[in-house]
């Protein structure tokens, strides 16, 4: 009896607490759901929107959920291309240093990602906008250095002799060549 007892005890317990791990589970699902319908739904109004750039409020307000996202669903397998809206939003808005930060961890924490190389593209784009000549230089040698036979890497040279010499001069130099 004291045996049927503690078993009885047991197993009310694995089973309540199996049930709420059953809860926990479907409920981050319902919230992971919830928050890409979210997502989805500002992304629509933003495409439907016939205004090219980038309305600021709304801007932040994508950037903040799809960082919501990313922070609550770190595993998740559409976190590297959120961390990529989440820099093109931030350049979009001028925000520079925020843009250089999404994708810097975008190419960093997912080196293997289709995504990385244009992201680390980018951030030395960004770094020129922010008229920091000698990141984007380092950014764009890291990019040639990792990715030597990559669709950015020529671009990236030409980058890094545009930093070099200044856009003024650099594109004066290419015209006289034609």
């Amino acid at each position: 009896m004291k045996y049927s007892l503690i078993f009885l005890s047991l197993f009310v317990l694995f089973a309540c607490t199996n049930n709420g791990q059953t809860t926990s589970i479907h409920s981050e699902q319902n919230e992971r759901d919830l928050l890409l319908a979210e997502i989805n739904q500002m992304e629509a109004d933003h495409r439907s929107s016939e205004v090219l750039e980038v309305d600021s409020m709304k801007g932040v307000g994508m950037i903040e959920k799809y960082q919501s996202f990313v922070t609550n669903f770190p595993e998740d397998g559409m976190v590297p291309e959120l961390l990529f809206k989440c820099g093109e939003l931030s350049s979009g808005i001028r925000d520079y240093w925020a843009a250089t930060k999404y994708f810097n961890d975008l190419h960093l924490k997912y080196p293997d990602h289709p995504l990385a190389e244009q992201a680390l593209f980018l951030q030395g784009v960004c770094f020129l906008d922010l008229g920091q000549s000698t990141y984007a230089v380092q950014t764009f040698e890291d990019l040639r250095q990792r990715f030597p036979d990559g669709s950015y890497s020529e671009m990236a040279g030409d980058m890094i002799e545009m930093a070099i010499m200044g856009e003024e001069e650099y594109y004066e130099s290419k015209f006289e060549k034609e």
